[in-house]
């Protein structure tokens, strides 16, 4: 038996009352709570999810889902996910993708630095320790 509780979006004290009902609820009677994240909306624009981040795989495989579909829990880089697809509205065509692709450069370029220091941080093995002087 679980307790499900939404960890978002939503507003902070929403979450928070949210998450001490459930805890309310399931520690006197030894029930695990899990939490889940919700998203509205996911476009061909879009390369990341919400509360995940880049996840090109997690897109593709929440564009081969069919509606009322969940998935099994799968591996990503930052943990691991389960994904439900409630329902797809089919998109109008488009005649120029150049506007898309454009954004598509953009978003990379914008992520590219960001993948490139988690690259170093791995390989290099050094530890980030900037957070303590803020």
């Amino acid at each position: 038996n679980y307790i499900l509780i939404s960890l978002g979006p939503g507003s902070f004290t929403g979450i928070r009352l949210g998450i001490a009902a459930a805890k309310g609820l399931g520690i006197p009677h030894k029930i695990n709570i899990l939490g889940f994240y919700n998203m509205n909306t996911l476009d061909f624009i879009t390369n990341s999810l919400s509360n995940v981040g880049y996840s090109p795989e997690a897109i593709g495989i929440a564009f081969s889902m069919e509606e009322g579909e969940l998935t099994r829990p799968f591996m990503n880089d930052e943990g691991i996910l389960v994904m439900g697809l409630n329902s797809f509205i089919i998109a109008d065509s488009i005649e120029n993708y150049s506007e898309y692709s454009s954004s598509l450069r953009q978003a990379n370029q914008l992520s590219t630095p960001f993948r490139i220091d988690n690259v170093i941080k791995e390989f290099s093995f050094i530890e980030d320790y900037r957070y303590k002087f803020f």
